[in-house]
């Protein structure tokens, strides 16, 4: 879906706003160099007073209309009620549209003018069918907030929803644009994990083997959890989980705790659900090239590989579904460009 604006835009966004981080792709036109950002979904909505605390002029906060909303380390630093990021309706909640307008004012060229954007974005697997529609009518048309007190004006213009998976493997079709037959990406985000098959002669989706379940990071998240709280006597909320399991280690009575062997274990008791819905969709996939992306990825790889050998980690897996979402909007928009021309 899109409006029948020009296309010509101040800047392109392709965002994916997972239930843990949330990574975005900016291009700009004259040649200007593209930027990307990449931080923790964590938003809340701000408590009483907040401002009256230490340290309230160094936060991230984003205000809609009457509301404050707190980002990143400022959801812990004033006690904050954080969004539940692991729910079907996510895409769809006032926290996503909080982290939506601060990915956009750290990209935009500037504040204080109206800002003409293309959007591309994208829903996992399983929801893209019930969501597409909401999520366009949403972001399409005019956008005010304030992000730490400079007003920021977005005017999305274009604006398109992919499934995450599919982005995934129209970036890996990028990389190399020699792929041939079919071809699928098994996307494990926080949340969810989703799958998608594409007939790579004619690039279509193959859509009885794209679908996707509720299981994700946070499964093995909330066993490393359990973990240190039984082995260690430490508790941590998401956010520091998240951090002990990219940085393979913990601080524990101030001495850092190597945590590989631990993970290594741990994801492949958690990964069993993931095998299962693979095994499920495609059997052991010996018809398909195969490629992992998302968060998970990495995590999962040994696991998934028990069940297809021949899965491949996509570059940059964590990039993949964004910089994919990017390619898409670029196709896009080029279509557009050639009917509009030969009208």
């Amino acid at each position: 879906m899109q409006t029948t604006h020009t296309l010509d835009f101040d800047m392109q966004v392709a965002i994916d706003i997972g239930s843990g981080w949330t990574n975005a792709r900016a291009t700009f036109p004259g040649g200007k160099e593209p930027r990307e950002i990449l931080f923790a979904s964590r938003v809340a909505r701000a408590p009483d007073a907040w401002q009256e605390h230490f340290g309230a002029a160094q936060s991230r906060v984003v205000r809609i209309k009457d509301a404050d909303w707190l980002i990143g380390a400022a959801v812990r630093t004033f006690g904050a009620q954080q969004e539940d990021t692991l729910q079907d309706e996510w895409a769809l909640s006032e926290g996503w549209l909080a982290l939506f307008y601060s990915a956009l004012a750290d990209l935009a060229p500037g504040a204080g003018r109206s800002v003409r954007v293309a959007v591309a974005t994208g829903l996992p697997q399983a929801r893209y069918k019930d969501q597409e529609r909401a999520v366009v009518e949403r972001l399409l048309g005019e956008h005010r907030c304030e992000v730490n007190g400079s007003v920021y004006q977005f005017h999305v213009e274009q604006c398109f929803v992919a499934p995450q998976a599919t982005a995934a493997l129209l970036y890996q079709a990028k990389l190399d644009p020699d792929m041939e037959g079919d071809c699928g990406c098994i996307d494990i985000g926080t949340y969810t994990t989703g799958l998608a098959v594409i007939d790579m002669e004619s690039m279509s989706l193959i859509a009885p083997r794209s679908t996707g379940t509720r299981v994700g990071v946070a499964n093995l998240l909330r066993a490393l959890g359990a973990f240190l709280r039984e082995r260690h006597g430490v508790t941590l909320d998401d956010a520091r989980l998240m951090g002990a399991l990219r940085e393979r280690a913990v601080r524990v009575r101030g001495e850092s705790v190597d945590l590989s062997g631990a993970i290594a274990q741990i994801s492949v008791q958690e990964a069993k659900p993931i095998l299962e819905f693979v095994q499920a969709a495609w059997g052991g996939a010996a018809d398909l090239d195969v490629y992992l992306a998302g968060g998970g990825a990495e995590l999962f790889a040994e696991a998934i590989r028990t069940v297809v050998p021949h899965a491949k980690i996509i570059l940059d897996p964590q990039w993949a579904v964004a910089r994919g979402l990017g390619v898409w909007l670029d196709e896009m928009l080029e279509a557009l460009k050639e009917v509009r021309e030969a009208v």
